[in-house]
């Protein structure tokens, strides 16, 4: 028998189940029709924790289904808030700007008219809300992060829900500890993503690449696995052993041998059953890395004049699932080093950007590509790379100028481009123009994330591990010291898979109750429910069960048809999400064993005392009271009486007077039985404590609730007071504790509990005339504490394995399930899980108590391994254990053959053979070499060399005739042990070229423009004899004819053309040109002399006087002012009109031609109310002349415009709406884009 004091009761917003309205619902929730409403305002909370304080109760946030309930709770609110408080509901904005699905029940509504008007319903976010103006209440709408109140909704019929959640899998049972209590699987470990590199661990000696899937799952009786695999065309695959030589399955491991992608790859998911039903784990997709190789074709150079920008594209080879990119220029060694150079950029997409280029940056770049798992662990640590063919960049001749800041055609870029909640997400900004330029971010309306990284000369920002709030309009600001300046904008959208904000919980039902069930999922896009028990999909069946998206009703639940594993997916095209719970439905009579009525408990005079009676029983049973025998005929709670029936079967007794004292018994009886329990009650003029604080489980980083309340004399002044083990605490001090609420004033608080929290706590009650104490113990569970003593048993190292022996860490709470170990190399110091969910019931050592034993392969020899160990439980993974000392496997030739097998190149007669040397980790001793094999291509007899040290180049001489010859070649290590695995074959590569012996014929020149021109020739045959290799590329070499001292200068060409451009020449000069074939050896002999005159100058002048005039209701017609040639120029030969549209970049601009004498034109296809800019220039046989200036026109005409402000100004020709109403017509196209 308990007592408990009561406080000031506070009816708005405080949970007390102490008080029942007579209708059904306890106070302080409020009855109409058939739902029970708790208005909550005690504190405001966001809406995943409004979500989680309502299903506490068995509830959900509101769902409005009718007006009249509309009506009712605007109704409530007004007299409940008189402050104006925002009101969370479990309604979200659909598809439609009206339309509301509603959380709670599954159902959609239009609510037209519940709007506050019209402008909260076309507000852009999408948490519908009680919100109260001037005149009324009605709905508005917020965002999930908000601090609200929320109203709280149940029906009727469930009202025996509200509070009870003190039922767990012991109830009904004689068992008392629930680690204990048999109960259905539950997943705490699932199978994992994984990415595998075929033949990463292939050697000659038979051994194969093992990949592992694992899940785990807890449950009493321990579950059964079975492992499900769709592969890539559909097919669902059952895996069990006997499937395939190559699979193991045990417990929930399953690891397959020497892994095929057309067998192996595709999702994978564990399936565990015991006797009480079967879940599902989440999927795991095992996917198979590829890497192409570059093709072997030359790449056309990329032509540039000097200080202007320059882009090269990578063009990667086909690759799965994503890469990584560098550059070199030149040679291997020199890495392009943007650290040091602020004028190159290497982004994301692979390109390689130049802000400005110079004669300096004239070279060959070679793109280098690194195979990456993007998100997901790879069963390998030595991922392929591909490195392409060079890439010329040539820099033509310019006059140096200050220019820029010009941000770059696609910035600002986002990588990924759909970035999802955890993922890490750069955000670059590059901007061309004349150095130095200065980058800086910033975010609309918000400060930069708190963790964001700037990087790169503040080009990249990054957010390391983003989240919904990040999501917003990031503007990247470039300028110079000269003042000009860039703003770039972009819009981060983040998305993500379901995560459950309301996961399913485990529900013990009476039987022939009803029982309505939700799950709630965060995602975007938004999710799509789906419903299974025991592994198969529901659906509704008329008059027993309801299903409506994320709400599952029950009408009547039993045992035989109901009783099971229930589990709620949720999907979007990001992922699915599982969550999981058991539904026991039980019937029982009324029992006391656990929870009898306390033996005897005082009273003071005057105090308010309650009486506990709480027996378990199913169904809910009556209760009645008696005293000294007699019944007592206690009316059900009216909240006035003095001895109350209390809606859970508690006897109130306010007021106490000595006539109170005596024996009382509850019974309590149901359809299936009676039982019942008696105590004293004892009536006293002193203080005593009617609830005393008990022995506490507590879960670390929680909070957790010791209770303590007393019966004082009436009107004597009180205080509690706490102490931990024997020292008062402080909470001025010690934050981690409160002491109190209104409600219940001698509660102890302690919040984001730890370990060393638990011990005595103590629970005073001091009156003037003295105190009353009692104390009880506290107790911290969470994760296993470190594991200790990790070492390496006698005798247990031997090739690649290690027998690992530790000691098991403190259980904090419920048994060590799994174990995972750890690994760093004397290398490598980064730790890395080498093997992963151990169950720990299969590695007890017999050598001592809570000793766990494994042996661990795979290891690499003659490395120095340090080892550590974690345990985990149902509570989570704990903290690691200390690293072990050194244990080194014993020395093994190198397990491994050399990557990047490859070569080619240097000089004619020889042969160019090069790898990637083993790192320090897989060379397995000392004495490391390399055995080098090659043979001329359809040969049989390979030539070989061992060399003795640790390089990764061979170059052989094969003879001057065997240039360019195609060759076969494999390498494999060695150390002092012995021999490796050989490299694969068929990696073949090319020896040296030879010099061209070819001679380029049928060269022709004449003028381009005034500055250029334009030579053609016969393609040389690209074969052996004549390429002495294969072609590279040609080059024209030309001088001033007249001038005897004039020396050659020279602009070459890549790949297989026969014609070219040479630019940057003199006006109005005759040259002499020649041409050679070139390979990456040498230039070919040179060709016959030939001789071409630029063009005298282009216009000069530019036209003047331009005007736009309206057309038609698509064109324009545009007037000029010509120009006269001057002397030294070329006949002018027409007119150019360029116009694009002012928000596009002149790139992408249309040229409009005129002929020679005209100076207007009509420009079709102009749109309405957008704003256009032009310029005009003449041009002749010598090029383009100088342009005019930049005028603005709309389809009205010509119009004044500042740029700077890019506001259009007032025009008689046009009427063009103002910046305001553009907004506004911006915002509603968004709007409707989001919702559509």
């Amino acid at each position: 028998m308990t007592l408990n004091v009561f406080g000031t009761f506070l009816l708005l917003g405080l949970w007390c189940p102490a008080l029942v309205t007579g209708q059904g619902c306890p106070l302080p929730w409020q009855t109409f029709e058939q739902s029970c409403y708790l208005f909550y305002m005690t504190e405001t909370l966001d809406y995943a924790h409004a979500t989680e304080m309502c299903y506490k109760h068995g509830a959900s946030l509101v769902s409005i289904s009718s007006q009249t309930e509309f009506s009712f709770l605007t109704q409530q609110l007004s007299v409940r808030d008189q402050t104006g408080h925002s009101w969370y509901t479990s309604g979200m904005t659909d598809a439609g700007m009206s339309v509301i699905k509603w959380q709670g029940d599954g159902t959609v509504s239009q609510g037209d008219d519940w709007w506050l008007s019209l402008q909260h319903r076309n507000l852009t976010s999408h948490r519908v809300v009680f919100r109260a103006d001037v005149y009324r209440w009605g709905l508005s709408k917020s965002v999930s992060s908000a601090s609200l109140a929320a109203v709280c909704e149940i029906a009727v019929l469930e009202a025996h829900r509200i509070g009870r959640n003190d039922r767990d899998f012991t109830y009904g049972t004689n068992i008392t500890d629930p680690r204990l209590a048999p109960h259905g699987p539950m997943f705490i470990l699932h199978p994992a993503n994984l990415v595998v590199v075929p033949d990463s661990r292939s050697t000659t000696d038979g051994e194969h690449l093992t990949i592992s899937v694992e899940c785990f799952a807890d449950g009493i009786p321990a579950p059964t696995y079975r492992m499900l695999q769709t592969r890539e065309n559909g097919t669902v695959v059952t895996i069990t052993t006997n499937y395939d030589p190559r699979y193991t399955l045990t417990g929930g491991r399953l690891s397959i041998v020497h892994p095929v992608e057309a067998l192996d790859g595709g999702m994978y998911q564990c399936e565990a059953s015991n006797v009480f039903g079967t879940v599902y784990s989440d999927l795991a997709n095992i996917t198979f890395g590829v890497l192409e190789q570059f093709p072997n074709v030359p790449r056309a150079p990329i032509v540039v004049l000097e200080y202007q920008s320059a882009a090269i594209e990578c063009d990667p080879p086909q690759f799965r699932p994503a890469v990584t990119y560098q550059w070199y220029r030149g040679t291997v060694a020199d890495f392009v080093r943007p650290e040091l150079n602020p004028h190159m950029f290497i982004s994301s997409n692979g390109k390689l950007y130049f802000s400005e280029v110079t004669q300096t940056d004239e070279a060959d770049y070679n793109c280098i590509v690194k195979l990456s798992p993007g998100k997901d662990p790879m069963s390998t640590t030595q991922p392929p790379s591909r490195i392409s063919l060079p890439i010329p960049l040539k820099i033509g001749g310019s006059e140096p100028a200050m220019w820029g800041p010009e941000i770059a055609d696609g910035f600002i870029a986002s990588f990924p481009n759909k970035p999802l909640v955890g993922d890490a997400v750069k955000l670059e900004c590059l901007a061309y123009g004349t150095l130095p330029l200065i980058y800086s971010w910033s975010r609309k309306d918000k400060s930069l994330p708190e963790g964001a990284i700037q990087t790169d000369h503040n080009r990249v920002l990054t957010l390391p591990d983003v989240s919904l709030d990040d999501a917003g309009t990031y503007h990247c600001t470039v300028s110079r010291t000269t003042g000009n300046t860039a703003v770039a904008v972009h819009h981060l959208v983040i998305e993500t898979r379901p995560y459950f904000i309301s996961p399913l919980p485990n529900t013990h039902a009476d039987v022939g109750s009803r029982l309505t069930w939700r799950c709630e999922a965060k995602a975007i896009p938004r999710a799509v429910y789906m419903w299974y028990k025991d592994g198969h999909p529901l659906f509704p069946v008329p008059g027993d069960l309801h299903v409506s998206t994320n709400v599952l009703t029950i009408m009547s639940v039993d045992a035989a048809r109901h009783g099971g594993m229930y589990q709620c997916v949720a999907l979007n095209t990001h992922g699915v999400s599982y969550s999981g719970a058991q539904l026991r439905v039980l019937a029982f009579k009324p029992t006391f064993a656990k929870d009898p009525l306390q033996e005897s408990i005082s009273a003071a005079i005057g105090s308010q005392v309650r009486l506990d009676c709480s027996p378990e029983a199913a169904p809910k049973p009556e209760f009645s009271w008696s005293r000294n025998g007699v019944d007592l005929n206690a009316v059900p709670d009216d909240g006035s009486s003095r001895l109350r029936l209390m809606a859970d079967g508690d006897l109130l007794l306010a007021e106490v007077v000595a006539a109170d004292a005596g024996q009382y018994c509850c019974t309590a009886a149901n359809s299936l039985g009676t039982d019942n329990s008696c105590g004293t009650l004892t009536v006293v003029q002193n203080t005593v404590l009617t609830t005393k604080p008990t022995n506490t489980f507590g879960r670390v980083n929680a909070t957790s609730v010791l209770m303590c309340s007393a019966s004082f004399p009436g009107g004597a002044d009180s205080i509690y007071m706490w102490s931990f083990n024997d020292r008062l605490i402080d909470t001025k001090r010690q934050k981690q504790y409160t002491i109190g609420t209104p409600q219940s004033p001698g509660t102890l608080y302690i919040t984001n509990a730890q370990y060393h929290y638990a011990g005595t706590y103590t629970c005073s009650a001091w009156t003037p005339h003295g105190a009353v104490n009692a104390s009880a113990v506290y107790i911290v569970e969470g994760p296993p504490g470190p594991p200790a003593g990790v070492f390496v048993a006698d005798g247990g190292v031997s090739n690649s394995t290690v027998t690992l022996v530790w000691t098991e860490g403190a259980k904090h709470g419920p048994d060590v399930d799994i174990h995972h170990i750890e690994a760093c190399t004397e290398h490598n110091h980064t730790w890395v899980v080498i093997a992963a969910g151990i169950p720990a019931a299969g590695t007890i050592w017999e050598g001592g108590d809570r000793r766990h034993l494994y042996h661990v392969t795979n290891l690499k020899p003659g490395n120095g391994y340090y080892f550590r160990v974690r345990g985990a439980n149902g509570l989570g993974v704990g903290q690691p254990s200390l690293s072990s000392t050194m244990y080194r496997i014993p020395g093994a030739p190198p397990i491994i053959y050399p990557r990047e097998v490859g070569g080619g190149g240097g000089v004619v007669g020889l042969l160019t053979i090069t790898w990637q040397p083993l790192p320090p980790e897989d060379q397995g001793s000392g004495g490391v070499g390399y055995r080098v094999f090659w043979r001329l291509a359809n040969t049989t007899r390979y030539s070989e060399v061992n060399l003795t040290e640790n390089i990764g180049q061979y170059v052989v001489t094969v003879g001057l005739d065997n240039f360019w010859l195609l060759y076969e070649v494999k390498v494999a290590a060695f150390n002092n042990l012995g021999q490796g695995p050989i490299s694969p074959d068929r990696v073949f590569i090319y020896s040296a070229e030879d010099i061209p012996k070819g001679a380029v014929t049928n060269v022709y020149a004449w003028p381009y423009n005034s500055t250029a021109i334009q030579v053609t020739w016969d393609i040389v045959p690209n074969i052996r004899q004549f390429m002495g290799g294969t072609l590279l590329g040609y080059q024209v070499n030309y001088k001033f004819r007249d001038d005897p001292d004039a020396g050659w200068d020279a602009i070459s060409w890549r790949g297989e053309t026969s014609y070219g451009i040479v630019i940057g020449l003199d006006v109005y000069t005759w040259y002499s040109v020649d041409m050679q074939v070139l390979n990456t050896a040498a230039m070919g002999p040179r060709s016959e002399i030939y001789h071409a005159r630029t063009f005298k100058d282009a216009p000069k002048l530019y036209p003047q006087e331009v005007w736009v005039y309206s057309h038609s209701g698509s064109s324009v017609r545009l007037k000029w002012r010509g120009v006269n040639t001057q002397t030294g120029e070329e006949n002018i030969e027409g007119y150019v009109v360029r116009y694009w549209q002012t928000t596009d970049d002149i790139r992408s601009a249309t040229d409009v031609r005129t002929e020679r004498v005209e100076t207007e034109v009509v420009i079709y296809g102009i749109q309405k109310d957008t704003v256009y800019e032009c310029r005009v220039f003449a041009f002749s046989r010598g090029g383009d002349g100088q342009h005019s200036e930049t005028r603005y026109f709309t389809l009205g005409g010509l119009i004044p415009f500042d740029p700077s402000i890019t506001d259009v100004m007032a025009a008689a020709s046009a009427v063009v709406p103002n910046l305001t109403l553009c907004l506004l017509a911006c915002l509603l196209f968004h709007f409707y884009r989001h919702f559509n």
